[in-house]
């Protein structure tokens, strides 16, 4: 027991940083990106601060990942694996204001622009092809061959958690839609930063709003 432990810590530390790549990869893309899909179409009030969150914190991860990737590349562009995650961080970052400019869109305007489902879409690309790439890692690696074939078994495992859920969020989505017509004030809770206060005030708004918009119509 004691020479296996000491084997792996010693195939550990013979390509530290290797690892430590690689468990920063695993981590946002195998972990953390995925449930920030997930949280997202939970349906709980928390649920944006939640996909945020987890979101930002993957980014982190990828971050991290990536800045030890180039530490130990003398060149970038070295190999299709290298290549690929220049142009998946790339996208991460473009995804990242793609989901900021949707939440403060969605709070002024209480819609879906062409924004919102670009982000949607766009994570599900930088989903499957961080998942691709962190395959081609492990090759790259040398990692076993049973080792590789279970990651890829968890990550298509994770294909169809994530697909699924989405399809159910969607399909509760409609059902609730259809029961009755979704108010700015509504979205405004699902979507905002913060907790919209809740006080007796906000139940006169939409009848101010209408007293008010009678009043332009008579000037």
């Amino acid at each position: 027991m004691e020479e296996s432990k000491t084997g792996l810590w010693q195939k550990l530390m013979s390509r530290p940083l290797a690892h430590l790549h690689g468990f920063f990869m695993m981590a946002a893309f195998l972990v953390l990106f995925p449930a920030g899909a997930v949280a997202i179409r939970s349906g709980s009030d928390k649920s944006f601060r939640f996909h945020w969150v987890i979101q930002v914190a993957g980014l982190v991860s990828a971050f991290s990942g990536a800045v030890l990737a180039i530490i130990m590349s003398d060149r970038v562009f070295g190999s299709p694996h290298q290549i690929a995650g220049v142009v998946i961080f790339s996208l991460l970052l473009v995804q990242a204001v793609l989901g900021w400019r949707h939440h403060m869109d969605f709070i002024r305007i209480f819609r879906r622009t062409w924004i919102s489902y670009t982000h949607v879409y766009l994570g599900f690309v930088i989903l499957l092809a961080g998942w691709a790439n962190v395959i081609s890692g492990l090759v790259l690696y040398g990692f076993s061959k049973f080792g590789t074939v279970m990651i890829g078994v968890l990550i298509l495992l994770e294909l169809l958690g994530v697909g699924g859920w989405s399809f159910l969020a969607r399909r509760r989505s409609l059902a609730r839609d259809s029961g009755y017509k979704e108010t700015p004030e509504s979205s405004a809770a699902y979507f905002a930063l913060d907790d919209i206060p809740e006080s007796d005030e906000e139940d006169d708004v939409p009848e101010d709003r209408g007293l008010m918009h009678k009043g332009d119509e008579r000037n």
